[in-house]
């Protein structure tokens, strides 16, 4: 059997000290998963991680959501690594010069072709809502490093 999970250390900074720091983890969806399974049948995956989307939308986590309930800005991936058998990382900065309009409820990475800077495309990988919204405050940095694990359980 093999176990798939991500996590989430998201940080802020403000004035080049943290304030905030918090390991979240999240669902991965149904999409993710076929995607995964496609080399088991002579397909090849399409799902290169490269955007970190943020929404304000509000409901349940179901692992057939395709879509954030309401997205309303993403950012693109600034690495990606193997770190480790069957690991990968990934990080993202919204900068101190960006601003959202919106408190932050909820937030999902996106991959492969189809995923661009237009809101609502490509394959969600997974979807995190978060119990306390949060609210960029102008200056604030914000760190995200998603970690993607497969292991053998």
């Amino acid at each position: 059997m093999i176990n798939y999970s991500g996590i989430y250390l998201f940080r802020i900074t403000r004035n080049g000290k943290i304030i905030n720091s918090k390991i979240f983890k999240n669902m991965i969806t149904n999409d993710c998963l076929k995607e995964l399974a496609k080399p088991l049948y002579a397909e090849t995956p399409d799902m290169e991680i490269k955007y970190l989307a943020f929404g304000d939308g509000t409901g349940t986590l179901d692992a057939e959501d395709h879509v954030l309930t309401n997205e309303i800005y993403r950012i693109s991936a600034l690495t990606l690594e193997n770190t480790d058998v069957g690991q990968v990382s990934s990080e993202f900065v919204l900068t101190k010069l960006e601003t959202l309009s919106n408190t932050v409820t909820e937030i999902g990475i996106f991959a492969g072709s189809l995923a661009t800077a237009t809101l609502g495309t490509g394959l969600m990988i997974n979807r995190l809502l978060l119990t306390i919204p949060i609210t960029k405050v102008v200056g604030d940095e914000w760190y995200f490093q998603r970690l993607d694990v497969l292991k053998n359980g």
